[in-house]
């Protein structure tokens, strides 16, 4: 927290305080998922700061919003970007001798179909038996987005639990 600490000292004090320290959480989220999964990781600053560009006093409030996920983006970056690659080289993985089995396709039971618009194409969101809708949209924009999979499930989850009538 010590990255938000000058910010917690501006007036209005809470506020802003507030949103330097959630912007460095969600800049450190952005930097720590990428890196977890082996990619490139992408600031993502105007997303995260972007309820910060309307609140007054203008300037101020997107300035240390800005600062806080610089600031939490930049040293998860530096921090973090060889510690996956580094555990990866250490520990050897032995594949042992397996004999191979034909495969059993699995057909799981469609439930509910949600037509899903993604960049002028529709496509469909399956539900299947046994599985929620939370988790249906979490399969769905892991397959389809996965370059920004929370920002996919943020967007659609309300919209397929109305449909899904939960």
């Amino acid at each position: 927290m010590a990255m938000c600490r000058d910010a917690k000292k501006v007036l209005p004090r809470p506020k802003v305080g507030d949103f330097c320290s959630t912007a460095m959480e969600q800049g450190f989220k952005d930097a720590c998922f990428a890196l977890c999964q082996g990619q490139d990781p992408v600031p993502k600053i105007a997303q995260a700061c972007r309820a910060a560009a309307i609140e007054l006093p203008r300037p101020t409030v997107r300035n240390w919003c800005e600062h806080g996920y610089r600031q939490g983006y930049d040293k998860t970056v530096s921090d973090m970007y060889n510690y996956f690659t580094v555990v990866a080289e250490e520990v050897p993985v032995e594949e042992p001798e397996v004999v191979k089995e034909p495969e059993v396709v699995e057909t799981r039971t469609v439930v509910n179909t949600v037509p899903i618009t993604l960049d002028d194409n529709v496509l469909d969101l399956n539900i299947y038996e046994g599985q929620g809708p939370e988790e249906a949209v979490a399969e769905f924009c892991g397959k389809n987005i996965p370059e920004d999979v929370s920002g996919c499930i943020r967007q659609l989850l309300p919209s397929v639990l109305e449909h899904a009538g939960v």
